[in-house]
């Protein structure tokens, strides 16, 4: 088994809210407003993740106890680090600058995978935790991605019915 803490998938995790939330900034800055106003919401959510990663890796990083660290099966481990190196969201800095030519439903179909890449992570995450507290918050934005990706999908789904 090979050991990852949980202060750097944590630092992984506020990668993806802050890179999310880049990527409904320029998003919103290409679209009509009513979708617009869509993409800054979810932006503020991205935003609010963040913090909380935030706080929580303060939290259980800091002080003079050793690091908490996950024990991860292999294939676990080999998985996480296919997902992070691949998705926008998730690699650092890796939010492309949109040209502002992309259509509206590419911008979705990339945020609708994204934000799904982004709960396979914060499920395998949470599989491997055992602290009490941040399986709650982890539960809480899992839910929060799964409306993103609901709320996405719906508004892709009404665009392609217009075409």
């Amino acid at each position: 088994m090979k050991e990852l803490s949980v202060d750097s998938l944590l630092s992984v995790a506020i990668a993806i809210e802050t890179n999310g939330a880049e990527y409904y900034r320029q998003a919103a800055e290409f679209t009509p407003p009513e979708i617009s106003e869509e993409f800054l919401r979810l932006a503020a959510a991205e935003d609010s993740h963040t913090k909380t990663f935030e706080f929580m890796q303060k939290a259980l990083t800091s002080g003079e106890e050793e690091p908490v660290k996950l024990n991860l099966s292999e294939a676990q481990t080999l998985y996480l680090e296919r997902i992070i190196s691949g998705a926008a969201f998730i690699t650092p800095g890796g939010v492309p600058r949109l040209k502002g030519d992309e259509t509206l439903g590419v911008l979705l179909k990339k945020a609708i995978d994204d934000e799904k890449d982004t709960i396979v992570f914060y499920q395998c995450l949470r599989s491997a935790v055992k602290q009490k507290k941040l399986l709650e918050v982890l539960g809480l934005i899992l839910d929060e991605e799964l409306t993103h990706v609901f709320d996405l999908t719906h508004r892709l789904e009404k665009l392609e019915t217009q075409d």
